[in-house]
């Protein structure tokens, strides 16, 4: 419950931000740093935060490896095809404004990044959405999507290609936007 408050009350914060947000916007790799108290902000609650940020960091090991077979490795094609490398402290960077007022770990660290799909894909079918390309998230993906040819190095004979209809099973037709965006749709099928 507290993480969920936690997450509610950067969330407001952040849409605040953007929605009372003046003309300064920082460049590329000029970030500018402000103190909390200048920006009118309290630096003991902002420090609880953060303490409570790093304090409650992810259960699953530092290892990525470790993770993967504890995690993803019993999933078809769960084989990992890299190398993983180990995750790091606990990093965040509270920015209001437009402005660092907090930073804690290592925010310029290059770490592995998971399920972030999601993210752009959401961004994506909004923008559809807002185009008109989409019309209702409670439309059948089906609707939109029709085959897809595979293509395989070598092949260059359109009637060799192979042809895919990932929304075309007894299933997978009923399926909405809504349920494909909240990954509650129990899609059949094999892409890899």
């Amino acid at each position: 419950m507290k993480k969920w408050l936690l997450f509610k009350i950067i969330l407001c914060t952040a849409l605040s931000t953007i929605a009372q947000s003046s003309d300064y916007f920082p460049g590329p790799n000029s970030w500018i740093k402000r103190s909390p108290v200048s920006m009118g902000m309290d630096s003991t609650k902002l420090k609880t935060a953060i303490r409570f940020a790093i304090e409650n960091e992810s259960k699953n090991p530092r290892s990525m490896e470790q993770n993967h077979l504890r995690t993803f490795a019993n999933e078809p094609f769960g084989k990992a095809i890299g190398p993983f490398a180990d995750r790091g402290d606990e990093t965040g960077l509270i920015i209001y404004k437009g402005y660092i007022i907090a930073q804690w770990g290592e925010p310029g660290r290059v770490d592995m990044t998971h399920s972030v799909t999601l993210s752009f894909l959401s961004t994506t079918v909004g923008l559809a959405l807002g185009k008109g390309l989409i019309k209702n998230i409670d439309d059948t993906v089906a609707c939109y999507i029709s085959s897809l040819s595979l293509y395989e190095k070598g092949i260059e004979h359109p009637d060799s290609l192979k042809i895919i209809s990932p929304f075309s099973s007894l299933h997978n037709k009923k399926l909405t936007w809504d349920v494909m965006l909240r990954q509650t749709s129990d899609w059949e099928g094999t892409l890899w």
